[in-house]
C-alpha cells in the first residue's frame, strides 16, 4: 500500500511540474500584455509587471486596425464557407454516390486529383481571375471558392456510399422526391 501511495505522489508531482512548465508561456504572455511598451522591450525575463497598463489593449481594440471588426468578418466568412461545404458538398457527394451519370468516374478522378494540388499554386491565377471578375476588395473571393471543396465532396461521397440503396428505393416507392430523399435520408 505504501509503495502505491509513493508512486501516486511522485506521479502527481511530475504532473504538477509539467502543468507549470506548460502554463508558463501563457502566464508570460498575459503579464507582458499588461506591461508598457518600454517595460516589455526590456531584455530581462520577468513575469511580474512593475506598472500595469491597458495601453496594448487600447491599441488592439481601438484605432484603424480594429480586431473586433476583423473578428466579425472572419466569423461571417467561416460560417458561410462551412455551411456551403456542408450543404453543397453533401449534395454533390449524394449525386456521385447514388446516381450513375455519364462521365461520373472521370469527374471523380478529377475531384480526387485536385486534392493533390497545393493551394499556393492557385494563388496567382486566382487573383487574376478575381480581378477580371471585379471581385477585389469584396468577400466574394474568400467565400465563393470555399463554398464547395473537393475534400467535402469526397468525404460525403464515401459516407453516402455506405447508405443502403434499399432506403432510397423505399423512399421512392413512398413517393418522395430526390430533394426530399437527400434531406431526410
Amino acid at each position: 500500500m505504501k509503495k502505491n501511495t509513493r508512486k501516486i505522489g511522485i506521479g502527481y508531482i511530475v504532473l504538477v511540474l509539467g502543468a507549470i512548465i506548460l502554463a508558463l508561456p501563457f502566464v508570460y504572455m498575459a503579464s507582458t500584455s499588461l506591461k508598457s511598451s518600454r517595460e516589455a522591450a526590456e531584455p530581462a525575463f520577468s513575469l511580474f509587471v512593475k506598472s500595469p497598463t491597458m495601453e496594448s489593449y487600447n491599441k488592439l481594440f481601438g484605432g484603424a486596425g480594429s480586431v473586433g471588426l476583423a473578428s466579425i468578418n472572419s466569423m461571417i466568412i467561416a460560417i458561410c464557407t462551412t455551411l456551403g461545404n456542408m450543404y453543397l458538398g453533401t449534395m454533390a457527394g449524394y449525386a456521385f454516390a447514388k446516381h450513375p451519370f455519364p462521365g461520373r468516374q472521370i469527374l471523380q478522378l478529377i475531384l480526387v486529383s485536385s486534392l493533390m494540388i497545393p493551394g499556393a499554386v492557385l494563388l496567382a491565377p486566382g487573383f487574376l481571375l478575381y480581378r477580371d471578375l471585379g471581385w477585389l476588395d469584396t468577400w466574394l473571393p474568400l467565400v465563393v471558392p470555399g463554398l464547395c471543396g473537393s475534400f467535402s465532396v469526397f468525404l460525403a461521397t464515401q459516407f453516402i456510399s455506405a447508405v443502403p440503396n434499399s432506403l432510397i428505393e423505399a423512399a421512392q416507392i413512398e413517393g418522395s422526391s430526390e430533394f426530399t430523399i437527400f434531406h431526410r435520408i
